[in-house]
């Protein structure tokens, strides 16, 4: 391959100019070069999916062809399963030849089939956000448009705790999978610097949709703060019932990770007023990229992009040269 070739790849963002590419990733037809999409368009996080799905739609529409071959792009329903993810790249990778994946909304998920492509000798790029992807289960085909748990505490917990020195009591509420693990970890190691206490901590499954359960247990051990390191549907679910229950009126209330602009106008001003997120993209940022993929959206969805929309146009789209 020629150094021109591969770099004309390398600014769709598919993989850095340094990397050098197996063979195997070009044993595709003389055809569309093919990019998958794996992210949960059904389940719990659909919503997220979704969004990825136009993310990449809107970057494989802008660039079009690479190396004078058309872009194509096909989405695959993860289901927030990692069995189901691996499965779904592995049938992408065999029978349609497609070595480039930007997808994966669940650590879980994402961890699994970070593996599986590289042993198709292709790339995955991912915005999830367990330390593990970057960390000690990084590989060669894996790659990360998102900061890590680590950061996520650090931007949020962290300033949080700054600012409202007299907080000292905090409980978390937390999703029983690597992502939660290490928001919980990280939020522990910031617990521990800042002298504050950790006054309980109630995990719950995937699945889980109603959480007065463990806001009753929160109550009970009257924090000033309630972080909730849930994401998505389930973050919002928790802080609807949190809200209900008047626990914004007794304590603070953060979201550690949350979804983003859609986020926001699914709950409404009115719910969020009062309560702490963390943010991973905001559509405001003055950035080259971002201005490029703010009118981009509006003129194709009549709307601004949110996290994962942005996440998955990134991933693409971001030159790693």
């Amino acid at each position: 391959m020629h150094r021109r070739q591969l770099l004309q790849l390398s600014a769709l963002g598919a993989l850095p100019a340094s990397l050098g590419l197996a063979r195997s990733a070009w044993a595709q037809s003389a055809g569309a070069i093919q990019f998958g999409c794996p992210v949960p368009m059904s389940g719990a996080f659909a919503a997220n999916g979704k969004f990825a799905d136009l993310g990449m739609k809107l970057a494989i529409e802008q660039y079009g062809s690479a190396l004078k071959r058309p872009l194509a792009y096909t989405v695959l329903d993860t289901e927030g399963k990692p069995a189901t993810a691996v499965r779904k790249v592995q049938e992408s990778s065999q029978q349609q030849g497609t070595r480039f994946f930007a997808g994966g909304i669940l650590s879980s998920e994402s961890l699994a089939m970070g593996k599986e492509a590289e042993k198709a000798g292709g790339i995955f790029i991912t915005t999830a956000g367990a330390d593990e992807i970057t960390g000690k289960d990084c590989n060669s085909a894996t790659f990360r448009w998102s900061v890590p748990t680590f950061g996520a505490i650090e931007q949020t917990v962290r300033p949080l705790a700054e600012a409202l020195p007299k907080a000292k009591r905090w409980y978390t509420i937390t999703p029983q999978y690597v992502f939660g693990d290490g928001l919980l970890s990280a939020a522990k190691n910031v617990f521990k610097e800042k002298g504050l206490e950790h006054v309980g901590n109630s995990y719950h499954s995937l699945a889980e949709k109603e959480f007065s359960g463990y806001l009753t247990n929160a109550m009970a051990a009257k924090p000033d703060v309630l972080l909730l390191l849930n994401f998505g549907s389930q973050s919002s679910d928790a802080l609807r019932q949190a809200v209900s229950f008047g626990m914004h009126k007794n304590m603070t209330i953060l979201i550690a990770w949350a979804s983003g602009l859609e986020q926001f106008e699914s709950l409404g001003a009115d719910l969020c007023d009062g309560v702490y997120f963390g943010a991973q993209y905001w559509h405001t940022a003055d950035a080259p990229l971002n201005l490029e993929l703010v009118k981009r959206s509006n003129d194709k969805f009549k709307s601004n992009p949110n996290y994962s929309l942005a996440g998955s146009y990134g991933s693409l789209s971001q030159p790693h040269v």
